[in-house]
């Protein structure tokens, strides 16, 4: 419980770090400059599983449960190497094709140098995620959250003083990667110091890379895939429309990410506690922690969703600025679409615990696929709103692949998630949606102050749902609460 509620904290803070620096960008950037950041970060973002070469979950895969401090060193260094010297060819790649990457998708006479200075992001990002997986499988959640939540604040302090300080795009990418690189080196002083690793250590035989490769390799195509969802439609709405529209599109789906956000402090403990069982083949043990941990995220998840979705355009006019504003149901398609990727995150980890990632890149190539070509079919006639269509239809279609793929392990639907407890979730949801939709109507406009008055009466609404449907029992709420067991 402690570890989940650390979690819970460097999530929390890491989330309002991002909804901190979206105002900061946008007030200052401008939606094109916002749109800008966000063309890069999209680059980039098809680069970077490809640098990490899927080694992350190979190292929480064997490491998980293992003892011996030398061979748990030996994976997490050959990874480190492996992924070190991709990721630099990556970055240098990106480095030296920045001036045709701009004039594809961005279109901006400023943006090559941020081009060429994000690219030395592929390298860093892909050695800190490397790294990360290693906490986690060793289950140092209270360090990692830590070092999380310093990280969070030095990135938003950074880019609040380069920002104050008159400093443009460019110099906050050079802020970002210095932010960044420094807390990869502070993660690994961090294992050496805690004799957690031994810098010494010999490499793995290449027999043993090379199977951790293998591994990897699906993991790789899956996380392009990934990407193909959370960031093509982005280029393409750079490509077809411009960075402007870019920038706000970007703005919603990183609002909708909030509500997603709410699954990490479950999925990292869940995952590695899955892999122990699944060693022991304690099977029902392995669909308990599903079930429970899948509950204790919809508590949270599902309320924020549906409230995000009615306050979503005055969340993002308060943010940033009246550029920014969309409609609910654009923001509903992306958020709902965000939402059934992490409603099927217990039986991803199936599949991996089942050795089959394969059949997770099978399926994300095809949800892929599916999902760019509705982007070229719609974005051209219905603009961002089709984008959101498209990332709505092609989860949905993903997910559906996965969970079913799942329960043909022998799992049941019922025995990996609470319906019971859901429903109870998803009615008081409801009931603070019409609450929040009534409260809307009682302002001319909403401003910061009115935004976290409806945010609370929203939280308020839920609450007091939650607890009639528990028989109005204070006791039966806090039993409920507790990961919606009751």
């Amino acid at each position: 419980m402690l570890n989940i509620s650390v979690r819970f904290l460097s999530e929390i803070v890491t989330r309002v770090g991002g909804l901190i620096l979206f105002p900061l960008l946008a007030n200052y950037l401008g939606p094109e400059g916002y749109g800008v950041y966000a063309q890069a970060g999209a680059i980039n973002g098809v680069l970077i599983p490809i640098a990490t070469i899927g080694l992350g979950l190979s190292v929480v895969r064997l490491v998980s449960g293992t003892s011996d401090p030398i061979a748990v060193s030996s994976r997490l260094l050959s990874s480190l190497a492996l992924v070190g010297c991709i990721s630099l060819a990556l970055s240098l790649a990106t480095f030296a094709s920045a001036p045709v990457l701009s004039g594809l998708f961005i279109k901006v006479g400023t943006s090559v140098p941020v081009i060429r200075w994000s690219a030395f992001m592929i390298m860093s990002t892909a050695l800190t995620l490397t790294v990360s997986e290693y906490y986690r499988a060793r289950l140092r959640v209270i360090a990692f959250s830590a070092l999380q939540i310093l990280g969070t604040v030095a990135t938003v302090g950074s880019v609040a003083v380069v920002l104050s300080h008159g400093g443009d795009l460019l110099a906050v990418v050079k802020a970002l990667l210095a932010v960044q690189t420094g807390q990869f080196v502070f993660m690994i002083a961090y294992l050496v110091f805690a004799g957690d690793l031994t810098v010494g250590a010999p490499s793995l035989p290449w027999a043993e890379s090379a199977a951790m490769v293998r591994f990897g390799i699906p993991i790789v195509i899956t996380g392009i895939s990934t990407w193909v969802f959370a960031s093509s439609d982005r280029l393409l709405i750079g490509y077809f429309l411009n960075a402007q529209e870019a920038g706000i599109y970007n703005a919603a789906y990183s609002l909708a990410v909030v509500p997603t956000a709410f699954a990490a402090p479950f999925w990292y403990s869940m995952f590695p506690l899955m892999a122990i069982h699944q060693k022991r083949h304690e099977t029902q043990l392995v669909a308990a922690i599903c079930r429970r941990y899948s509950s204790a995220f919809f508590l949270i998840g599902v309320p924020a969703l549906v409230g995000l979705t009615v306050l979503s355009s005055e969340t993002l006019r308060v943010m940033g600025s009246d550029g920014f504003s969309i409609r609910p149901l654009m923001f509903a398609m992306i958020g709902i679409g965000l939402f059934a990727d992490q409603f099927s995150g217990t039986s991803q980890y199936l599949i991996y615990l089942h050795n089959e990632p394969h059949f997770l890149r099978n399926a994300t190539v095809l949800a892929g696929a599916t999902n760019l070509g509705l982007n070229i079919l719609l974005i051209p006639v219905t603009g961002i709103m089709g984008a959101a269509a498209a990332t709505l239809a092609s989860y949905v279609l993903l997910d559906t692949l996965i969970v079913r793929r799942a329960l043909s392990y022998g799992y049941t639907l019922s025995g990996l998630y609470n319906f019971s407890a859901l429903r109870r979730i998803v009615g008081s949801a409801t009931a603070m949606m019409l609450v929040l939709v009534a409260a809307k109507q009682t302002f001319a406009a909403v401003d910061l102050r009115s935004l976290i008055l409806l945010v609370l009466t929203g939280g308020l609404a839920y609450a007091a749902s939650l607890w009639a449907t528990n028989g109005c029992s204070i006791r039966r709420l806090i039993a409920f609460a507790r990961f919606g067991s009751a």
